[in-house]
């Protein structure tokens, strides 16, 4: 996982996402490692499979912080009405209130405060 982190850091985000493609087919409901790919794709351009990433994690619906990144996925599709209504379940979900903090200030919501 740490050349996976290192090719992160150096910007080979598509070495990145090739080498957490083989350990997510090992480990698919692995969530450290599919938000590590997710974000490998995300920065490599890819939000499609980013959002795929995301969604292999089968016990998803529990999870706050997957919910919000799902949310911030759709939203950078332009799938607002999808993003809006995971958003809204990642903030029910999440107990701190710390992801509407981040929510405030991430880019891909601002669409989303004008619907």
């Amino acid at each position: 996982m740490l050349l996976g982190e290192q090719y992160m850091e150096t910007g080979r985000y598509q070495e990145a996402a090739a080498l957490w493609e083989r350990y997510a087919d090992w480990y698919p409901e692995d969530e450290e490692l599919n938000m590590q790919l997710a974000a490998a794709y995300e920065a490599a351009g890819h939000i499609e499979r980013a959002l795929a990433a995301i969604e292999r994690c089968v016990h998803m619906a529990k999870d706050a912080r997957l919910r919000y990144e799902r949310a911030r996925c759709l939203a950078l599709l332009g799938r607002f009405d999808e993003a809006k209504q995971e958003l809204e379940a990642a903030f029910s979900a999440d107990e701190s209130g710390e992801l509407a903090m981040l929510a405030a200030d991430e880019p891909a919501f601002h669409r989303l405060e004008r619907m």
